[in-house]
C-alpha cells in the first residue's frame, strides 16, 4: 500500500515548528532571567558572586556574663583580636601592597617593615600567619579604622605627601576577632561554673546554659560594588544573655575557705559542701575540693606539685583532669549513712507505722541470716525513745522502725523524697542513683534493715540536701536550682526562676518532730561539735563505709540547719575518705559545719537566739508530746525495766536540765 510524500512532509514541518517554538520560548526565559539578574538584581548577584570568590569573616558574639545573686560578676567575656598576615596577597606582584601595608603595621603595632616583609617571604605560599595575638580593642582601633578609610585619610595617618594618596594600597593584613572568657575569681566555684572551649561551654553552668550564654555570631561579607570597588556588608552578632545565679559570692568564699583548710587537716580524698535555702530550693553555695582554674582548666598546679604532675602518664593526666572538672555534688554517689535515719523515722511516722511516743529497745546487735548487724554503741542503748534514737543514732531502733513500716511503705517514702531519681537541677551530668537503689521487688528483709540506717544504697548530695530541706521547712519538696534570672544583653529580664513545688512527702506535724529530734543530735547526741555559738542549730551526723566492708574507708557527713524555729539555711558537709579521723567518726564534718555556719549566719543577718530559748516550748504541747516521763507513766515498768534514772539530765518536761541543754556558760562559754 503506498503513501503520499506530501502528507509526511507536512507532518515533519509541524513537528519541527513545535520544537522550534519550544526552543524559542526557552531562550526567551533565559534572556529574561539574565536581564533580571543584571538589571534588577545585579547588586545582589555581584555580592553573591563575590562571596563565593572571597571568604566572609565571622563576627563573634559576646558570651553573656554570669553574676551571683547580688550581681557580683563571676564570669565575663572580652573581645580580643589576632593580627593576621596573608603573605600570598601582600606579595602579589600585580599590586603594590607590601610597602604601604607594612608602613601601616609599623605605625599601628610597632612592627618594623623589614620584619613584616621577612615574615611574608618566609611564608610566601601561606594565606594565614599570626603576627600578634590577644590584642585589645584599643590596640587595634587605629588599624581597624584605616582598613575602611579613604586613601587620603590613610595617607595623612601615615604622614605621607598628599600626592601619594592615589598609589596607596592596603591589603594582605587583617584582624581576627574572638571572644575570650574571663573567670574573675579564678578557682572560686569552678565546678559549678565550668569553662568554655572555642566558645562552647564545657561542664557546669557554662555547658547547661550554653545556648543562652553563647548568642549568635554575625558575619562580615566582602563584595565588589559599583565601579569594581570592594565594599563590606555587616550582619551584626547577637550577644549572649546574662545569667544571675542563686549563689552568693560571699557565702561561696566562706565555704571554700574552711573546706580547703579541712582538706589539709584531714588529708581526705575529697570534701564537698552545699548550702541551700530550704524555703525555695535555691543553692547559695556549692563547692568541692576538686578545684581548677577555669581560665586555664588544664593546669594541674592548683592541686598537684610539679613532681606529681611529671610522674603522670597521659591516661592518668586525663583522669585527673576529668575528676577535677566534675561537680562532686551532682555526679558522685555514695552511701548516705546515718543522715538517712531522719527519713526512715519521717516515713514511719507519716505512714502511721510508729508514733512519736513509741519506745524501742537496743541491745547492741541483731542477727539476720548469716550476718550480724551492730549498733554504733556496741553495748546497746537499752530502751530508747524515737527522738533519742535519732539523737544517739541507734541502728537497732531504725531496723525495728523500718520493720514496722514494711518494704512497700519504706520504698514508697524513699521515692517520695526523691532518692533514686534525678532532681532536675540545672547542672549537667547529674546522677540519679536509680540502679543503686532497691525496689519493692528486689528488697529483702536484710536490705530493708541496712537501708533503714543509710547503707546498701547510694545518693547524691543534691538529692540529700533537697530532701532534707523538705523535712525542716514544713514538708514541701522544692525543685533545686542554680539560676534565678536570665537577662538580655540590654538588661531586660527574660525569665525569672522562682521556687517550684515538686511534692509534699510529709506533714508539718512530722517535720516538727524530726526537727526536735535533730536538735537533740546537737545538744546531747552524736553531733555536739556542730553547735554554733549564738545560734540554735540542729542536724544529723552520718558515717558510711566505702568499698568492701572492713577496708576502713569512710564517708563522714553532717547535714544541719539554722535557725531552729524558722530554718533559713541548710548546710550539708561530706568528707570522703578522711585520713585523720578515719574511724567512722563524723566529728570533722560537724566541725566544718560549725566553722562555716559561724560566718554564714551572721553574714545572712540570721537572728541570734536568746540564751534562755527552749526549742521544746518549755512545757508547751510540743514538749508534752515528746516527754519521756510521759512514756514511762504510760508503760509497764515491769515489762520495760524503764526508769527515770535512765534519762539522767534528759529533763524534757521542765526544760533542758542543768548542763547538756544549758545555753549559758556551759554551752557558749563566758563570752555569752
Amino acid at each position: 500500500m503506498g503513501f503520499k510524500v506530501s502528507d509526511t512532509t507536512e507532518r515533519l514541518k509541524k513537528r519541527f515548528g513545535i520544537i522550534s517554538l519550544f526552543f524559542v520560548l526557552a531562550l526567551a526565559i533565559v534572556i529574561v532571567g539574565l536581564v533580571f539578574i543584571v538589571v534588577v538584581d545585579g547588586d545582589n548577584y555581584s555580592k553573591a558572586t563575590m562571596n563565593r570568590s572571597r571568604s566572609s569573616t565571622v563576627i563573634s558574639a559576646r558570651r553573656g556574663d554570669i553574676v551571683d545573686c547580688n550581681n557580683v560578676k563571676l564570669a565575663a567575656s572580652t573581645t580580643e583580636y589576632n593580627l593576621i598576615l596573608d603573605p600570598k596577597e601582600i606579595l602579589d606582584s600585580q599590586h603594590d601592597y607590601l610597602d604601604t601595608t607594612a608602613a601601616l603595621l609599623q605605625k599601628c603595632f610597632g612592627l618594623s617593615a623589614s620584619e613584616v616583609e621577612q615574615k611574608a617571604r618566609d611564608n610566601k605560599d601561606s594565606r594565614y600567619v599570626v603576627l600578634l595575638k590577644g590584642l585589645s580593642y584599643s590596640q587595634v582601633k587605629d588599624f581597624m579604622e584605616m582598613l575602611d578609610a579613604k586613601r587620603e585619610t590613610v595617607c595623612e595617618f601615615l604622614g605621607l605627601p598628599e600626592d601619594q594618596a592615589g598609589s596607596i594600597e592596603i591589603a594582605g593584613a587583617w584582624l581576627e576577632e574572638y571572644s575570650k572568657r574571663d573567670y574573675i575569681y579564678g578557682t572560686l566555684a569552678s565546678s559549678v561554673l565550668g569553662f568554655t572551649q572555642n566558645g562552647t561551654g564545657i561542664y557546669g553552668i557554662e555547658k547547661y546554659y550554653n545556648t543562652e550564654l553563647a548568642g549568635t555570631d554575625g558575619r562580615k561579607y566582602t563584595y565588589l560594588g559599583e565601579d569594581n570597588v570592594v565594599e563590606n556588608e555587616y550582619h551584626d552578632a547577637q550577644d549572649g544573655n546574662l545569667l544571675q545565679l542563686t549563689m552568693d559570692y560571699n557565702i561561696q568564699s566562706i565555704v571554700e575557705k574552711y573546706m580547703m583548710e579541712m582538706l589539709e587537716e584531714t588529708g581526705a580524698k575529697s570534701i564537698a559542701v552545699t548550702i541551700q535555702d530550704p524555703n525555695t530550693g535555691a543553692f547559695l553555695a556549692m563547692a568541692d575540693t576538686g578545684q581548677f582554674d577555669p581560665n586555664n582548666p588544664r593546669d594541674l598546679t592548683v592541686r598537684y606539685s610539679d613532681e606529681e604532675i611529671e610522674s603522670m602518664n597521659d591516661a592518668e593526666t586525663a583522669e585527673v583532669l576529668n575528676n577535677n572538672w566534675k561537680n562532686y555534688c551532682v555526679t558522685e554517689t555514695y552511701e548516705p549513712g546515718s543522715t538517712f535515719k531522719a527519713f526512715t523515722v519521717a516515713g514511719a511516722l507519716e505512714s502511721g507505722a510508729i508514733t512519736q511516743q513509741d519506745i524501742l529497745y537496743c541491745d547492741g546487735s541483731v542477727g539476720m541470716l548469716d550476718y550480724t548487724i551492730h549498733c554504733a554503741y556496741l553495748d546497746g542503748h537499752g530502751y530508747i525513745s524515737v527522738a533519742d534514737a535519732l539523737a544517739q543514732s541507734c541502728n537497732m531502733a531504725m531496723i525495728d522502725i523500718a520493720k514496722e513500716e514494711g518494704i512497700d511503705t519504706f520504698c514508697k517514702y524513699q521515692s517520695q523524697f526523691g532518692f533514686g531519681s534525678l532532681t532536675d537541677i540545672d547542672l549537667p551530668t547529674e546522677m540519679s542513683c536509680r540502679s543503686l537503689m532497691y525496689t519493692r521487688s528486689t528488697m529483702t528483709d536484710i536490705d530493708l534493715a541496712t537501708n533503714s540506717f543509710g547503707q546498701a544504697f547510694n545518693v547524691t548530695m543534691v538529692q540529700m540536701s533537697s530532701a532534707f530541706c523538705s523535712l525542716v521547712n514544713g514538708g514541701t519538696y522544692y525543685k533545686p536550682y542554680m539560676v534565678k534570672g536570665i537577662y538580655s544583653p540590654d538588661g531586660d529580664l527574660l525569665r525569672r526562676v522562682s521556687k517550684t513545688v515538686v511534692s509534699k512527702p510529709v506533714s508539718e506535724e512530722t517535720c516538727d518532730f524530726i526537727k526536735y529530734a535533730l536538735r537533740l543530735v546537737v545538744t546531747d547526741g552524736t553531733g555536739t561539735y556542730a553547735a554554733v555559738p549564738g545560734y540554735i542549730t540542729a542536724g544529723k551526723t552520718g558515717t558510711a563505709e566505702k568499698g568492701k566492708r572492713g577496708e576502713d574507708l569512710w564517708v563522714a557527713s553532717f547535714i544541719g540547719f539554722a535557725p531552729y524555729e524558722n530554718p533559713e539555711v541548710v548546710c550539708y558537709v561530706v568528707i570522703d575518705e578522711p585520713e585523720s579521723g578515719g574511724d567512722g567518726s563524723s566529728a570533722y564534718a560537724c566541725q566544718l559545719f560549725s566553722q562555716i555556719m559561724s560566718e554564714v549566719l551572721p553574714y545572712m543577718n540570721v537572728t541570734r537566739a536568746d540564751k534562755d530559748y527552749d526549742p521544746t516550748g518549755n512545757g508547751s504541747p510540743e514538749a508534752a508530746v515528746y516527754d519521756p516521763v510521759d512514756y514511762y507513766q504510760d508503760t509497764d515498768e515491769a515489762e520495760y525495766g524503764y526508769t527515770e534514772e535512765y534519762y539522767g539530765n534528759y529533763d524534757y518536761g521542765d526544760g533542758y536540765g542543768d548542763y547538756d541543754y544549758d545555753y549559758g556558760y556551759d554551752y557558749y562559754g563566758e563570752d555569752w
